[in-house]
């Protein structure tokens, strides 16, 4: 690999600004903006020795400093998956960018070959930018890193964090793990490997979901209009863009969407924004005080989301990360139990929640809670163990993650066997079913008779058109929008679902039987809860029905009905609640009819379930795509601001730091919850937490200054602060406190 484009471009443009060490977290690098040059020129470099190591896969890299003042910015890099970059190149990253201009060569050439990088493998990285105005000259420096190694750069230029992130994916995705890129393969972009992709995306499976809520109740209390603050970033922008993509019909009212801090006036994240509303707990600049009106905050990359509202005395209330987790979460297990489908679902939290979600989530909705390290890495990563799995960090920062085979149930269950998509109906003109390696499409020929094609792919987790297909001209724009094929009705997945019990037209093939066995050894289906109808009918008519006309039914697993669902069964053709469709109220009838009733709720519940899973972006917490899930679950429950706010009241808490010499002394251990160094700390704070009711607290050392961190709760905001100031203290004389000691807390 020759370097000296590299060299000549330190020495002539980007020397090294600063001896200050930086470190490479979970937001990447970030500072003063007008000291970055370099910092990004040199993570163009990485970028592309990623891109390499990866296969020629693209790597993203985003500039942006998030919920920072507009003064600073920063980058961070996204891996292949969409997903942040891989924990062992962090340390990498922050080698490269620590070294001296003189060593910067030996450090890319240890790279190289500690992970045994071809050079000859073609690189590109997708580049993006928030608003800021230092963002040109620093996503400038990224792109001549990247060429300076010999790589491609696309710039996608203003994009929201989780915008790029989706496109990275999406990009990939359509690849194999084993395929190895060309500079052909590159330059060939996912269909909805882009902006209007991702609007697409969102935008079909949300309006979608709405759908299936049918007539509203009585007590449907959902409000329509909310006020959305784009802290004056990119947010603003693409809310704007992706508000106009939202077109419905008479059977579906859309949320009135009004944005404002759109940064047509005010400054980034100044006074206003999803960070401002959570530290402060004050609503932001410009927030209309009327009672009752909805609010959401996004910060300025547009990855976190804050609610808010005003009740009609004008009072202030939050709802944060810990509320939304809470709706979404009772959303999601209210589905998983209607389907019937065996779904590990679990919610994912850090010591930093307030105890009340715990308890809400724990004890009512009776979801599991996993607690994890702070940061957003150990949240995702911990998702991934459930086919479900939800978290949201009480700054509002979070999202849901589906399993590959939770995704994989979700889609058998609503296409059967021609894996029709649930949100672009027939996509491309025929039917098709999800394949390892190649895609088995059912279509028609020219005589009407249904006939079986097989089109072989790359490995992949999403159905691709054949390559005849891809060649049409392709709309773009709002082209894309107004050429997308209506959603299919149940009626019409029923029809579909029949297809492959036609002998006559699909005879059972070497294909179709090899594709079958190759689907069952890979996700092992538990076939037993998907006992046919009729079979279920005749064991209950014929084994169960006794002298009294009466259910007898103990549970057992063989008879396609769980006993809670018997008993209820039998509870209701007592009271002569079901007869049959011929009117003599038979028993077999009406247990049909029954069961039919039930399926239909069940395949209702799974159309939601995997409409959600498209709504939502699972490669990282998005400030858009969550606004509109959380939209879709209120307008589904019939939900006010208030009612949301009432599934449970947070325990008060405070937050206190205190200065010490150097915060390696405090060391933690069970998720941060639980102090292990130095000695007696933590038995100081467990008295102290004692002499509170509800009383709870932690403390942890910070990751990038001498303080430690102090959090507590409490009943009562009065108790809550003694016990922070407390707890303070302890750190302050055992920890090596500096300066004044913690005093009460003044109000």
């Amino acid at each position: 690999m020759n370097f000296s484009k590299v060299k000549e471009k330190i020495k002539n443009g980007y020397p090294k600004g600063t001896d200050r060490s930086l470190s490479y977290g979970t937001a990447g690098f970030r500072g003063p903006a007008n000291n970055l040059d370099w910092v990004m020129f040199r993570m163009g470099l990485l970028g592309a020795l990623r891109s390499k190591s990866q296969k020629g896969r693209a790597i993203g890299a985003m500039i942006t400093a998030s919920h920072n003042p507009v003064g600073d910015n920063g980058i961070k890099l996204i891996d292949p998956n969409g997903e942040m970059l891989e924990a062992s190149w962090e340390g990498v990253a922050t080698d490269l960018v620590n070294a001296g201009d003189v060593d910067v060569i030996n450090v890319l050439k240890n790279i190289v070959a500690r992970f045994n990088i071809d050079a000859s493998i073609p690189a590109i990285v997708y580049v993006a930018q928030d608003t800021r105005p230092s963002s040109d000259i620093l996503s400038a420096a990224v792109r001549d890193g990247v060429e300076a190694l010999g790589a491609s750069a696309k710039d996608f230029h203003l994009l929201t964090t989780p915008q790029l992130h989706h496109i990275v994916n999406v990009q990939n995705s359509q690849f194999g793990s084993s395929d190895e890129l060309d500079a052909l393969a590159q330059s060939s972009p996912a269909q909805d490997a882009s902006e209007e992709g991702y609007y697409a995306k969102l935008s079909e499976a949300f309006v979608s979901l709405l759908r299936l809520r049918g007539e509203p109740s009585a007590e449907n209390h959902y409000e329509t209009d909310i006020y959305v603050d784009g802290s004056n970033g990119i947010g603003a922008m693409k809310m704007a863009s992706l508000r106009g993509r939202l077109t419905g019909g008479a059977d579906v009212k859309l949320p009135t969407i009004r944005i404002f801090n759109d940064g047509k006036a005010g400054v980034l994240n100044e006074g206003c924004g999803a960070d401002f509303v959570k530290t402060t707990q004050k609503a932001p600049k410009g927030a209309p005080y009327n009672g009752g009106i909805k609010h959401a905050s996004f910060d300025g990359d547009a990855d976190r989301i804050i609610y808010f509202y005003f009740d009609e005395a004008h009072a202030f209330h939050m709802l944060d990360g810990d509320k939304i987790s809470a709706l979404i979460s009772s959303f999601f297990i209210d589905l998983v139990r209607e389907s019937g489908l065996d779904l590990k679902i679990g919610v994912i939290q850090t010591a930093y929640a307030n105890g009340a979600s715990t308890n809400y989530i724990e004890n009512v909705l009776k979801v599991p809670v996993a607690c994890v390290s702070t940061g957003v890495k150990y949240l995702h990563h911990k998702a991934k163990d459930y086919d479900i799995g939800i978290y949201f960090e009480a700054n509002g920062h979070g999202t849901v993650l589906f399993s590959p085979r939770a995704e994989h149930i979700l889609q058998e269950r609503i296409s059967g066997a021609c894996g029709v998509d649930v949100v672009t109906g027939n996509g491309h003109g025929h039917h098709h079913r999800k394949r390892r390696d190649s895609h088995v499409f059912f279509k028609t020929d020219g005589d009407g008779a249904v006939v079986v094609e097989e089109i072989l792919a790359p490995s992949s987790t999403e159905c691709r058109p054949s390559d005849a297909e891809q060649l049409q001209a392709l709309p773009v724009d709002d082209e894309v929008l107004k050429s997308e094929e209506p959603v299919m009705s149940t009626e019409e997945y029923e029809v579909l679902a029949d297809l492959p019990a036609l002998p006559a037209v699909i005879p059972k093939d070497e294909l179709v039987l090899k594709h079958e066995r190759e689907e069952a050894q890979e996700f092992a289906l538990d076939t037993s809860k998907f006992v046919p109808l009729d079979e279920v009918a005749l064991k209950l008519a014929d084994n169960a029905i006794n002298k009294d006309n009466k259910i007898d039914i103990t549970g057992d697993a063989s008879s396609g009905v769980a006993k809670d669902e018997a008993v209820k069964w039998e509870k209701d053709l007592d009271a002569n609640k079901i007869a049959g469709t011929d009117g003599t109220g038979d028993l077999a009838t009406a247990i049909t009819n029954k069961k039919k009733n039930g399926t239909e709720a069940e395949r209702l519940a799974v159309e939601k379930l995997l409409l959600a899973s498209k709504v939502i972006n699972q490669t990282v917490g998005d400030a858009l795509a969550d606004l509109l899930l959380v939209e879709a679950v209120l307008y589904l429950k019939g939900l006010a601001m208030r009612e949301w706010d009432a599934l449970y009241q947070d325990l008060p808490n405070r937050l206190l730091k205190v200065k010490v010499s150097d915060r390696n002394v405090v060391q933690t251990t069970d998720a941060e919850r639980k102090c292990s160094a130095p000695s007696g700390l933590q038995a100081a704070i467990d008295q102290a937490v004692r002499k509170y009711h509800s009383g709870r607290a932690f403390v942890r050392p910070s990751g990038t200054e001498d303080v430690v961190r102090v959090y507590a709760e409490a009943d009562t905001q009065e108790d809550v602060d003694k016990l922070a100031q407390e707890v303070a203290l302890a750190v302050f004389q055992l920890a090596g406190g500096v300066g004044q000691a913690p005093g009460r807390l003044s109000y």
